[in-house]
């Protein structure tokens, strides 16, 4: 009877084992890469790309605080930003559309949902710009946001990519010709001109102002070129033999990446000046550098994967905006965060969502921002999970059955889940699997004693009777 008494006691304690390791269980999805920077004033917004999905994010350089804009699960990239709007690209719908996002209200907005693919999206003040193939090829379209008017400048049977907008005017690359020339076209006058068609192709301009930037690879290989729009002349801005390419321009400041050192660096080349000067010079590479003002954002490699820096051109002060807070945490990563914050209970009362996690890491992690069904309600949350505790707290805004609720803490991981009924628990509830754990033992040793009590009475009751 000695074995069947053992392996009831290890039956017991492996189910006790399976309890916790289902309240422990997380889901791993650690931050990996940052690239695809777009800059207005002091806010930063990018790609965040995770071994699970593709979101947008974003960074006040004023306030140093990182926000999540997008959730959804399906890709989404290569964002821009005006104002208090930001829009990308978007696969949530199976191939890609056109959506938006209000810094000011929390609230996100389809721009364009149509078949094909829509990509290359831009924005200015009122009007997002993107390249569309709904109709075969690749065209040009338009959409002003305080109409909801959506709007087509021009339907050659050629291609048209890569679009940029500042103020009336919309610049293009259009393989019209047989390779990629520049063309651009002014909404007021409904007028469009051919900026360049040089040998080889000229593609991805940017424009500021009267100035038209772009890649050039007439003389074998890429060079960056502009044309001064009222001038009506155009300008070689950089033809090193490296390879250059396009960052952006800003007043009177054009910006690219260069390989003339062996790994893409960030140069500059001020118009009024019409003198080169290097940004950003190191062993490892750096990708699609942006500039708004005095700040330049660049994707960096130096850490082994690509996180975002930043410099100011007139102190050449550089700083990190994402990475700081991954570093390793005893001898382990903080992404392992994803797998200690485990959502224990939570409890609808009327339209007030109180939510309990467990912390199992032995320091303290903070939830920052909070989404309801992929809309943002609040980044200022700072709730403190303390470590190796049992928190709880109350959300913002109300709440029903069906919400999905998103949490995103300060080192980037995301808490989800989904409003169930069947889950709902009562406040009595929700001690309950805590408390069951450390009872288990208890029982286990109850059941036990039992068992060799009664055991014992068998065999003495056996004894009598012979």
């Amino acid at each position: 009877m000695r074995p069947k008494t053992v392996n009831l006691g290890l039956t017991l304690m492996i189910l006790m084992l399976l309890i916790e390791s289902t309240m422990a269980s997380g889901e791993f999805n650690a931050v990996q890469d940052h690239f695809g920077a777009a800059i207005y004033e002091d806010i930063v917004v990018w790609i965040a790309m995770t071994n699970k999905s593709e979101n947008i994010h974003g960074y006040n350089l004023t306030t140093k605080q990182v926000f999540q804009v997008t959730t959804q699960k399906g890709p989404q990239e290569f964002p821009a930003i005006c104002k208090d709007i930001v829009v990308w690209m978007d696969y949530r719908d199976g191939n890609w559309n056109i959506y938006g996002y209000n810094l000011t209200t929390g609230q996100e907005f389809p721009v364009v949902i149509a078949k094909g693919d829509q990509m290359d999206t831009v924005i200015y003040e009122d009007i997002v710009v993107w390249a569309d193939n709904r109709n075969g090829n690749w065209d040009i379209n338009g959409y002003h946001l305080s109409t909801g008017e959506e709007f087509f400048l021009n339907r050659p049977e050629s291609n048209q990519m890569s679009p940029a907008i500042y103020g009336d005017v919309v610049v293009w690359a259009d393989d019209r010709t047989g390779d990629w020339d520049i063309y651009a076209y002014n909404m007021s006058t409904g007028k469009e001109i051919q900026i360049v068609a040089a040998p080889g192709d000229q593609k991805v301009p940017e424009i500021f102002q009267d100035f038209i930037v772009w890649e050039d690879n007439r003389d074998g290989e890429w060079d960056i070129y502009g044309y001064d729009l009222a001038a009506h002349e155009e300008v070689p801005i950089s033809t090193n033999s490296s390879s250059q390419k396009l960052g952006g321009i800003y007043g009177n400041i054009v910006i690219w990446t260069d390989d003339r050192n062996g790994h893409f660096d960030i140069f500059g080349y001020d118009l009024v000046e019409r003198e080169e000067f290097s940004i950003v010079i190191s062993p490892d590479n750096k990708t699609m550098p942006a500039i708004y003002g005095d700040t330049v954002i660049w994707s960096d490699a130096r850490n082994g994967n690509w996180d975002l820096y930043g410099s100011s051109l007139s102190g050449g002060e550089e700083f990190r905006i994402t990475g700081e807070d991954q570093q390793a945490h005893k001898d382990e990563t903080e992404d392992l965060e994803a797998e200690y914050l485990v959502l224990e209970a939570y409890h609808l009362e009327g339209a007030t969502l109180t939510v309990c996690f467990q912390n199992r890491l032995d320091t303290e992690a903070t939830v920052t921002s909070e989404y309801k069904n992929d809309s943002l309600i609040t980044s200022q949350l700072q709730e403190t999970l303390e470590g190796n505790a049992r928190n709880c707290f109350s959300l913002h805004g109300a709440y029903a059955i069906g919400d999905k609720v998103t949490l995103l803490t300060e080192k980037g991981t995301i808490l989800s889940f989904t409003v169930n009924p069947e889950e709902v628990e009562t406040p009595s509830e929700m001690n309950t699997p805590t408390n069951l754990i450390f009872l288990i033992p208890l029982l286990v040793g109850v059941v036990i004693i039992v068992f060799i009590i009664s055991r014992k009475r068998w065999k003495n009751a056996n004894s009598l009777m012979r």
